[in-house]
């Protein structure tokens, strides 16, 4: 069997070119099946990231049966950690299980950076407490930058950084693209900058005109950055 692991797919349909990888994936694994041997690809990205697929090429996708796995449940994130965790003869307070799994969203990547983390900062009774999980969420922070949000946010305009300054700072989960419109202090209509935050996987349209950043640790790290609202510039 031939696996192949992806990242991040949205990032390959977001143009015409990168979407050219699809088309030479396609004719590689078609000949690979037609010799019988079996693939599997391991990807991450969007939730509906393999309909988007679909709708842009069908054909590169007929080929297989898709198993998604959606963001954890509260109860599998606590499972998860603490089984493990009982053979290390670790526990984790309940808090710190409802903080790991509100800041991760329930992805299984961001649960495995917060929770491996604690494991540099447990207490002398072999517990964390919020005390080491406060400790602990700066590495796992520092580590998600490194990794992702950094290029992330490279990627984003000034005027696109006006929008996720309001989105960072803002109470409320979800914002309408009129309060947007209205409160981010941009030079044009927000239509197209919102849509190219989406493309780049950096804000999410759970509904119609209703626009939210894509987990709470992305808000997290913008919260640290210091946006400047009226500019658009990281404050020093």
């Amino acid at each position: 069997m031939l696996i192949l692991l992806l990242d991040d797919l949205q990032r390959i349909i977001g143009d015409d070119e990168t979407m050219k990888i699809l088309s030479i994936l396609q004719n590689a694994l078609v000949e690979l099946n037609l010799q019988g041997k079996n693939i599997m690809f391991v990807a991450t990205g969007s939730e509906d990231i393999f309909y988007k697929i679909q709708d842009k090429l069908d054909s590169a996708v007929r080929i297989f049966e898709p198993y998604l796995i959606g963001p954890l449940s509260y109860d599998e994130l606590c499972e998860a950690i603490n089984v493990p965790n009982k053979k290390q003869n670790v526990s984790f307070e309940e808090d710190v299980l409802k903080e790991i799994y509100y800041l991760s969203n329930g992805i299984p990547y961001y649960m495995q950076i917060l929770a491996y983390s604690c494991f540099e900062e447990i207490n002398a009774d072999n517990k964390v407490t919020m005390t080491e999980f406060k400790k602990a969420s700066v590495h796992s922070l520092n580590i998600l930058a490194q990794r992702e949000f950094k290029v992330l946010f490279s990627k984003s305009t000034t005027e696109e950084r006006k929008i996720l300054c309001l989105m960072a700072e803002s109470d409320k989960t979800v914002l309408s693209y009129s309060y947007i419109k209205d409160n981010a202090n941009l030079n044009s209509e927000p239509s197209a900058l919102l849509k190219n935050l989406i493309n780049k996987n950096m804000i999410i349209k759970p509904s119609r005109g209703k626009y939210k950043l894509k987990n709470n640790l992305f808000k997290l790290y913008l919260q640290n950055l210091r946006i400047n609202q009226d500019t658009g510039l990281i404050n020093e």
